[in-house]
């Protein structure tokens, strides 16, 4: 007789993971709405808190994941200054100008990559009077949490043998 397959409840495919996932996906989008906790926890069939729950780990996820890209962007900029400055290097030893300019602009990118600048803060209003920040941030926020839904109901499709 063989041995039914347990399915370990950390495996990142597992369709318990991913069932997990799915249900912290649509509490962010029903969060997303401003709906009330109470009000998810009802259409998730669990408690408010609970909803307060999957709600914080969704958004934990997201901005681990944000963090994440954010730093492989990062290091795939830092590669193309570092082609860009080792190009002018030879203009540079010759005394060409605006190859010292480029390579002083390729310095000054790379500093804010690396954070090395002291941050400057930038705000403005928009025309129903909340920051542009908040609107970005929000419209991250939103791309951010579709891709991952999308992401997450590959991984149930293919759990399933969709």
């Amino acid at each position: 007789m063989a041995k039914q397959k347990r399915y370990d409840a950390n495996n990142p495919t597992g369709p318990r993971r991913v069932t997990s996932l799915l249900r912290e996906s649509e509490a962010l989008r029903l969060r997303s709405l401003r709906m009330p906790y109470s009000a998810i926890g009802r259409r998730l069939k669990v408690d408010g808190s609970t909803a307060h729950r999957l709600v914080a780990r969704g958004l934990e996820r997201l901005k681990m994941e944000c963090n994440e890209l954010a730093e492989t962007v990062r290091e795939i900029d830092l590669l193309g200054l570092d082609e860009m400055q080792s190009r002018l290097v030879e203009k540079i030893e010759a005394g060409d100008c605006e190859a010292i300019r480029t390579a002083i602009k390729c310095q000054e990118r790379r500093a804010k990559l690396l954070g090395l600048d002291a941050p400057t803060k930038t705000e403005g209003k928009s025309a129903n009077g909340s920051t542009d920040v908040m609107l970005l941030t929000r419209q991250q926020m939103e791309a951010a949490l579709r891709a991952s839904r999308d992401r997450l109901q590959a991984q149930a499709q293919k759990a399933r043998g969709e």
